[in-house]
């Protein structure tokens, strides 16, 4: 094998390095604690969120107060899968959007993994994170394994 195949070889494997899990209860293994809504039905159901915006509107899903640390780099991620709602959108949130409300791709038949990095402002203590923001139309969709981590 050359020098450049082996250099390629050896980052082929290579992930970035996370901190550890700061979502509580990220995989809703028991029920939605530390998770709140508005506008909208969320149910849990054996470990995944059933969400439900019955009329559309201004609403949310999203967790409490994550604490993080200004200037720091983070992974928000987590598993949705589309029922009737046509489209999606997730957000990140502290005392003002660091990402508005931003619509995202997700099929019908199985779960699929959502994923943005991002830096948090200065000043900035805390995010909350929203998995399903301002979905304007009626529709349902689940969602699994919500996760922040910092990219170290």
């Amino acid at each position: 094998m050359g020098a450049i195949q082996q250099l390629i070889s050896s980052f082929a494997g290579a992930t970035d390095i996370y901190g550890p899990e700061l979502v509580t209860n990220g995989g809703f293994d028991s029920d939605l604690s530390g998770y709140f809504n508005t506008n909208y039905t969320i149910t849990w159901n054996s470990g995944i969120v059933d969400f439900d915006a019955p009329n559309g509107g201004n609403g949310f899903f999203r967790t409490g107060q994550v604490p993080v640390d200004a200037g720091s780099e983070y992974l928000f991620s987590f598993k949705a899968k589309r029922g009737t709602v046509p489209s999606l959108k997730y957000s990140i949130w502290s005392d003002g959007d660091i990402i508005g409300p931003t619509p995202y791709t997700v099929g019908t038949s199985d779960f699929e993994t959502f994923s943005v990095q991002f830096t948090v402002p200065a000043g900035k203590t805390w995010v909350m994170l929203y998995p399903a923001r301002d979905i304007l139309v009626a529709g349902t969709a689940f969602f699994d394994d919500l996760s922040l981590k910092e990219v170290l």
